[in-house]
């Protein structure tokens, strides 16, 4: 600009101003030094107002996505797709995957394809490595029976039960068994996928004498055995169970919200972060006064189900043994919309739900049979979901697809958190078998509803 203001000086300006130039720079032919540093000069201030004005839009920055994907027994998923903002790629055998250049947040989805496909996306995150647990993949695995002699006993009396479960010494397995009055030995299996057709293992055993309703009174007896677990095959272990087992009284409440009654109580003695082994498991009990066995850590995991009109609560603790306890199983959320059996259901049709613990929603889709298309999940902080897009995992919704879907609300410390949070029924059933067992938290699942997709 000052540029400007010195030609037109020099075509019709005043002798001063020429004067001026002419002193400053020498006058003549060097006239257009000014103009060049001018505009020099100019330029630098336009960028400093640039950097410096409140207005200006900077480009957006992008992260690098470094994930894991596990599943729900822990155990890292491979050849998991994972598709984020145009970014395709698949996970290692250790579960890891990365996507660079996404920007923030984002919505990632993983999922497989073929007969047994499956989409499970994730909106709204802004971690730079998330921990995933998805709905939907199928755990392939190994198999193998457990057994042995009830040493010390004979018979098992009729008032006593024998409690079995099995622990992984170098990766997860699931596994327990057990035995009832008159018996003289114990039976179960074991399932685990690595590290491959063998598997160490550790048979945990605890003996127990119960009352009518199925509550501990006492415990005669706790062994370990070290084993290795074959793909296929029958592993025995005796354990012997005749020497007496110290306790101590658990004593606590659990709160069950309006309108909701408790159905199921489960009580597990821990070992560490790694292992529980299961001693009561009976009728719904809001306030607990049993003994427990002092075997373990000195802590334990207290697990209770509560039913409601609208669905259903599974909420555990874990706490030490002594102290009193108290924690609430929370309400599950309310179906709002759509209506049940809604028909010409598409990707623009919104799901909404309200009500449940706070953390995060997972909006899962169930086809009714194979053909009907692959199993579908959402999670988001959101209380409204659309079917995710499975389009850029090369998968394709079917026409006239049949499905069945509902809403678990996940109890977690945020959002972000929850998507570790294995919300399957199943994955509780493994309580006792998995390692990292969280301290405290709740899965609250609504009823579920039909559609079907458009023709």
């Amino acid at each position: 600009m000052e540029g400007r203001r010195s030609r037109a000086g020099r075509s019709g300006g005043s002798g001063s101003a020429r004067r001026t130039e002419g002193g400053a720079w020498g006058g003549g032919r060097r006239r257009r030094a000014p103009a060049r540093a001018a505009v020099a000069i100019s330029v630098s201030l336009l960028a400093a107002l640039l950097v410096a004005c409140p207005n200006t839009v900077a480009p957006p920055a992008t992260i690098t996505v470094d994930g894991v994907v596990l599943g729900i027994d822990g155990v890292p998923l491979a050849g998991v797709l994972a598709h984020a903002q145009g970014e395709l790629t698949t996970t290692g055998a250790d579960g890891a995957f990365r996507l660079e250049g996404i920007s923030t947040p984002y919505t990632l989805t993983l999922g497989s394809g073929g007969t047994e496909g499956w989409v499970h996306a994730y909106e709204g995150l802004t971690a730079t490595a998330p921990l995933l647990v998805p709905t939907g993949p199928a755990l392939d695995g190994y198999t193998a029976g457990i057994q042995g002699a009830l040493l010390g006993i004979g018979a098992l009396p009729d008032d006593e039960l024998v409690s079995v479960g099995v622990e992984g010494t170098s990766a997860p397995v699931l596994g327990y068994g057990g035995a009832t009055g008159s018996g003289a030995s114990y039976g179960g299996v074991a399932f685990w996928r690595t590290p491959g057709t063998q598997a160490p293992a550790r048979v945990h055993a605890l003996r127990i004498q119960v009352d009518a309703q199925g509550s501990p009174l006492a415990y005669f007896g706790y062994d370990v055995r070290d084993v290795m677990l074959v793909d296929g095959a029958i592993t025995t272990a005796d354990v012997q169970l005749n020497l007496p087992v110290a306790d101590a009284r658990l004593e606590g409440t659990v709160t069950v919200a309006s309108g909701g009654v408790a159905t199921g109580t489960r009580v597990l003695a821990r070992f560490g972060a790694s292992y529980a082994l299961p001693f009561y498991g009976g009728p719904a009990a809001t306030v607990l006064s049993l003994p427990a066995p002092d075997v373990g850590d000195g802590s334990v995991v207290v697990v209770t189900e509560a039913g409601y009109p609208h669905g259903t609560t599974l909420a555990w603790t874990s706490v030490p043994v002594g102290p009193a306890f108290a924690f609430e199983a929370p309400t599950p959320p309310h179906l709002l919309a759509p209506a049940p059996n809604a028909a010409g259901v598409t990707a623009a049709t919104e799901f909404r739900a309200e009500g449940g613990p706070a953390g995060g929603r997972l909006f899962v889709w169930y086809p009714v049979a194979a053909s009907d298309g692959p199993r579908l999940a959402l999670t988001t902080a959101a209380d409204t979901a659309r079917i995710p897009d499975v389009t850029p995992l090369g998968l394709t919704l079917v026409a006239g697809g049949r499905y069945e879907w509902r809403v678990h609300a996940l109890a977690a410390e945020n959002y972000e958190a929850a998507t570790s949070v294995p919300a399957v029924y199943g994955a509780i059933f493994m309580f006792g078998a998995l390692g990292a067992i969280p301290q405290d938290g709740a899965i609250a699942s609504s009823t579920v509803r039909t559609m079907t997709l458009a023709p």
